[in-house]
């Protein structure tokens, strides 16, 4: 393969030396003799493809058979993978992930507002006294999901309020 992974087309036809005249002749008349086992490659890929997005939001399976029919089957549902696509950890409830908008008779996201209140964090602005502050737990340490380097994250819904939290180990 000649191809950089995630290259553009036009980009690798223009750089292949011979261009589009080399790349017809390796195909359409098997220039090099790989054509069989091009053929092989893609036939694995074809059977073998799964949408997993749908296993783990719907738990469907679609796969494509070689003659492009798609064949939807029941998967089991995966509980760990289900838990990456929650939006809270901590609740079932569900909020809209942005604010929807109607413009010329279409719907579409609002957009970001121009300015924000200042974003730095000093004690100053808390108005509840330090003695009566409290730790409050807003998630179980099950429910974070780490990846292979141990780090993870996770949004928490507190009241009306959404938060993001992260564990970063040994930091």
């Amino acid at each position: 393969m000649t191809a950089d992974r995630l290259e553009r087309t036009a980009r690798w036809i223009e750089r292949m030396e011979g261009g589009i005249e080399k790349l017809r002749k390796v195909i359409l008349q098997d220039e090099l003799g790989i054509c069989k086992n091009l053929e092989a490659m893609m036939d694995n890929l074809v059977s073998t493809y799964e949408d997993e997005w749908a296993t783990a939001v719907k738990g469907h399976s679609f796969i494509i058979s070689m003659s492009l029919h798609v064949l939807m089957t029941n998967a089991p549902t995966d509980p760990m993978k289900r838990k990456q696509f929650k939006q809270f950890i901590n609740t079932d409830e569900k909020l809209p992930q942005s604010e929807i908008i109607t413009e010329r008779g279409q719907h579409r996201p609002a957009d970001w507002p121009k300015a924000y209140p200042p974003m730095k964090f000093s004690y100053s602005n808390i108005v509840t006294a330090k003695s009566e502050w409290k730790w409050i737990n807003v998630a179980r340490k099950e429910d974070m999901l780490p990846n292979d380097a141990g780090t993870t994250s996770a949004t928490v819904k507190y009241g009306d309020t959404q938060l993001a939290i992260f564990h970063v180990p040994k930091r």
